[in-house]
């Protein structure tokens, strides 16, 4: 018989996440809740409590399944025609290659790219990265507004990069993802509060994980710095 701990003698303590095990014969499951104004208890599982704004009517939800149903079309391809170079399959599918934009005018190759990866654990930090902001931020601002801000970084990330390396294939989300970190981070100044009791230390994350991300961009040659700056384009929307 399981045991599951209630949450009525906690009703009188402020509305934070909670956590509920249930205990069974040979695992346990855990569960997570938060008060409601009314005084109720939402349940919620673990993927709840990691997006808790998560929608599959949403433009990051869409955008999501695109860039991995293209990855798996890569993956198909490279896999068909025996090559394990990722740059010829990304350029036939519209990777940022400037002398194919200056020249053959393949304006595509300003967006394109947002929706490919050159491998698996370039989609995943992206995706991670995607999913632990965005949907907050399309929650708050809007499906419209926050489309149309992801779109004007990658576009603006990209030509940034079209501009400053000239001779390098050129694909990843991470020209949008920086612009929607600018964007949090921005939403975050605006009230701190947001953060909850522990919002220092929810900070003090975010800065040392954009720390690690500009350090691994500066120690690897393959990343393309240029394309992480569409936040300014983003700033300047």
């Amino acid at each position: 018989m399981s045991n599951i701990h209630g949450f009525s003698s906690l009703q009188d303590r402020s509305r934070q996440p909670l956590v509920d095990r249930q205990q069974q014969s040979s695992n346990s499951i855990i569960r997570f809740g938060r008060f409601n104004s009314d005084g109720s208890v939402q349940n919620m599982t673990c993927f709840q409590a990691f997006f808790p704004d998560f929608k599959k009517n949403s433009f990051t939800f869409f955008i999501s399944i695109i860039q991995f149903a293209v990855f798996i079309i890569t993956q198909a391809y490279a896999f068909f025609l025996n090559n394990d170079s990722f740059g010829c399959i990304n350029y036939k599918l519209g990777a940022k290659f400037t002398p194919a934009i200056t020249v053959f005018h393949h304006f595509h190759r300003l967006i394109f790219p947002i929706i490919l990866h050159g491998g698996f654990m370039h989609i995943f930090f992206n995706m991670l990265g995607q999913w632990f902001y965005s949907y907050r931020l399309e929650s708050v601002y809007g499906t419209k507004k926050f489309a149309f801000l992801y779109l004007i970084a990658g576009i603006g990330g990209n030509l940034l990069s079209a501009a400053s390396r000239t001779g390098n294939i050129s694909v990843g989300a991470s020209s949008s993802l920086f612009g929607v970190f600018a964007l949090y981070m921005a939403y975050l100044i605006e009230d701190p509060d947001r953060l909850g009791p522990r919002r220092h230390i929810s900070i003090i994350f975010m800065v040392l994980l954009l720390l690690s991300n500009i350090g691994n961009a500066t120690q690897a040659s393959n990343i393309d710095n240029s394309a992480h700056l569409g936040i300014l384009f983003l700033m300047m929307s």
